[in-house]
Order: C-alpha cells, then sequence, then structure tokens
C-alpha cells in the first residue's frame, strides 16, 4: 500500500528554487514582468498577469495544490518537480579523506571543473574521514569530477604521443565538412601538428563557452584516437578567435605528480608565472629521459583534462630540479591563476583523497531505486511540495542496497 514518507533528503527545501538554472529564468521573468508593468503589456490584465507570476513562482519552487502539478523530470528521470528541468541529475559521491582540511582542497578542485550554474549547487560536507560531494550538473559533468578525483595521481608531465603528427593530418583529412569548419591544425615549436577548435562565445568568454568548444573537439576525435591515448585541452583564449587545443598523449611517457615535492607556485602579474619543484630520486632518471631529445621538445604538464603548461625545454633535466617560467601570451589572466591554483589544490591532495564506491553507491541508493521502481503516477503532491511516494517495489529496492 503506497504511504506518503517524509521528504528524502535529496529534495529540495520549501521555498527554494528547484535549481539554479530555474531561479535564473524566474529571474528573467520577473525582469520582463516588471517591464510590461511600466509598459502596459498592450493593456493585459494586472491580475491575470500577476496570477500566472504566482503560479511560475510556485513551480520554481517546487510547490503544487495537486498531483496533476507534479512530473518526474531531469536527465534520468529522477527528479519529481513542478516544473521540467530536462538537463540536470542530482549526483553525491562519497570520497575518503586524510583530514578535515582536505575538505576545502577537494571542493575548491570540484568546483574548477564545474561551470558557473553547476557550481552554485555544489556542497561539500562529512568529517575528518570522508567529505560528500553533492552538485547537479549532466551525467557528463560528474564523469569528469569521478575522472579527475579518481587519476589525481596519474597527474604530471606527459610527453605527446610519438604518433600525434600522424593522428593529426588523417583527422583533418577525414573530418565531416561541418567539423572543418570550425578544427583547424596547429603546428607550434618544439611540438607536433596539434587540433585546435574554434570557441563560439558572445562579447565575454565563459567556462561554458569552453567546455563546448573542447566537448566538440573531444568527440570529433575520439573514435579516430588508439586506444588508451590521452586527451587533454588547453584554452588560447586571446587567440582570434579563442580555440581550444587538443593534446594526445603518451599514458607510457608520464612522470606522475605524486613523485614530484616541494611544488611551488607563484603568479608574478601581467601574464608571467613561475612553477618550480624537484623529482622524488627514483625518478630522476625518467624526468631526463622524459626531456632527453636531440631537438628542443615540449613537455606539457597535464592536471584532470588541461594542460597548465606546456614549457618547451631546450636541454634535458638531469638532476631532478625543474623552475618553469612563462609568459601566459594566449589565456586570460584569470583563467592562468586558476589553472595555477588548481595545480596547488592537486599537489595537496595527493595521496589523500580516494572515491569510496560502496559508500557512493549508498548514498545514492534512494536516487537510483525511484530511476529503477518509481512510476510517474508516484511523482505527486505531498504536503504542498512534489516528491516521489515509495510504494514496495521502491522500498524492496532500498532494502536490497
Amino acid at each position: 500500500m503506497n504511504r506518503r514518507p517524509e521528504r528524502p533528503a535529496w529534495a529540495p527545501l520549501p521555498g527554494t528554487c528547484a535549481s539554479a538554472s530555474w531561479c535564473r529564468r524566474w529571474a528573467l521573468l520577473c525582469i520582463f514582468g516588471g517591464l510590461c508593468a511600466s509598459l502596459g503589456c498592450n493593456g493585459e490584465d494586472d491580475a491575470i498577469r500577476a496570477a500566472a507570476e504566482a503560479r511560475l513562482q510556485a513551480a520554481a519552487r517546487n510547490q503544487c495544490a495537486s498531483d496533476a502539478e507534479c512530473r518526474p523530470t531531469g536527465c534520468r528521470q529522477q527528479l519529481c518537480r513542478a516544473m521540467d528541468d530536462p538537463s540536470f541529475c542530482e549526483h553525491q559521491i562519497v570520497v575518503r579523506i586524510d583530514g578535515a582540511e582536505v575538505r576545502a582542497g577537494v571542493e575548491a578542485l570540484v568546483a574548477g571543473t564545474l561551470n558557473p550554474t553547476e557550481r552554485e549547487s555544489l556542497t561539500v560536507s562529512g568529517d575528518e574521514q570522508h567529505a560528500v560531494i553533492a552538485f547537479h550538473a549532466p551525467v557528463g559533468r560528474r564523469e569528469r569530477v569521478e575522472s579527475l578525483l579518481g587519476d589525481l595521481a596519474k597527474a604530471g608531465f606527459f610527453a605527446p604521443l610519438a604518433q600525434s603528427e600522424a593522428l593529426a593530418e588523417q583527422i583533418l583529412a577525414e573530418l565531416e565538412p561541418e567539423q572543418r569548419q570550425r578544427i583547424s591544425g596547429r603546428r607550434i615549436q618544439g611540438g607536433p601538428l596539434l587540433l585546435e577548435a574554434k570557441i563560439f562565445a558572445g562579447d565575454i568568454l565563459s567556462k561554458n563557452d569552453v567546455l563546448d568548444g573542447a566537448r566538440f573537439l573531444g568527440d570529433a576525435v575520439a573514435d579516430r584516437l588508439p586506444a588508451g591515448t590521452i586527451m587533454a585541452f588547453e584554452t588560447l583564449a586571446r587567440a582570434k578567435p579563442p580555440v581550444v587545443r587538443l593534446w594526445l598523449l603518451d599514458p607510457a611517457a608520464h612522470l606522475p605528480m605524486a613523485h614530484l615535492r616541494d611544488v611551488t607556485v607563484h603568479y608574478e602579474g601581467d601574464g608571467f608565472a613561475r612553477i618550480s619543484g624537484e623529482v622524488e630520486a627514483p625518478w630522476v632518471e625518467r624526468l631526463a629521459e622524459l626531456s632527453r631529445d636531440g631537438a628542443p621538445r615540449l613537455l606539457p604538464l597535464v592536471i584532470g583534462d588541461w594542460v597548465i603548461v606546456a614549457p618547451l625545454l631546450r636541454a634535458p633535466i638531469t638532476d631532478g630540479r625543474f623552475v618553469i617560467r612563462f609568459l601566459n601570451a594566449d589565456s586570460d589572466d584569470n583563467a592562468l591563476q586558476e589553472a595555477l591554483q588548481r595545480l596547488e589544490d592537486s599537489q595537496a591532495l595527493l595521496g589523500r583523497v580516494a572515491i569510496d564506491v560502496a559508500a557512493t553507491a549508498k548514498v545514492e541508493a534512494v536516487a537510483s531505486c525511484v530511476h529503477r521502481a518509481a512510476t510517474p503516477s508516484q511523482c505527486a503532491c505531498v504536503e504542498g511540495h512534489c516528491q516521489w511516494l515509495h510504494d514496495p517495489a521502491v522500498e524492496a529496492c532500498l532494502a536490497g542496497q
């Protein structure tokens, strides 16, 4: 027999927007409504307009008067809302941490992966041993966050894939006509031919614009790469037009950041920055091998999916110590400072953060069971707010978690 339980922990709080995106849409509606009020809006009846606006405001707050006003929504139909919100899912990821002070670093690292809308929903809570990361975003962004957290130890210096040049030429020749309008190749000193995609943006280049450009470029080439190839992106915000650049990196030619010590980052201003550090004794020879070549070569420093800097090495580094001073000529200063902060945060988190798969599955049990067992009729109005009714099928699912 169906029953109406207390509001699940994942339901929105009364009096709040169902998502940040709807908050913004409501703000625009309010602005437009105010303009209409001042201009008269062709004589529209004020009472009718006020009632319509009140209904929209209630829906944005997930308020309802009857079951008919509630509907399943979200990218996996896991949300029960009074207003459609198809592009977002609710995500919770549990990580084991080494000390409560690590939570701030985790939050900063995850925030750097989300776009501004998604970042508004981000919360990180927990104790000295666990942190629960919660946010609203498409499924693809969750995968990016998990990849970043799971691969922290794989960040570091990489050599470009030996066949990068040939692959780039082949990909350029095989692009579809519409892809060729946006993707091109550029050869830079000390490196192979690199693919670049134009970033479509308005007057102000946003993080969403950059992520869309990276997604477009990555999707265009992913099926054409050898298994195991690492893709990393670099933003050239000051290029005309701005572009996102793709590096194809060799997973075997890798110096993990976990083996770097005393890494310090200093932003000097006016686009200049300096990164210094040294390599653990057993890995000194690896750095020498990566930097040993007959000609100058590039050795990108990567965190997650992004290249922080790609220094041009003119001589082997044989003592394990490095100082990289560079002028950030292509990206804006804010993007550079954000990238350098991510580098510092990553260094502090190495060996201190790990995803707890079992705990993550447990905290997401409610959402996953609703997705598997609930029906649209179970999305109902309960005490003035839209939420799921748990029937025996859902409860059996929860019991089996």
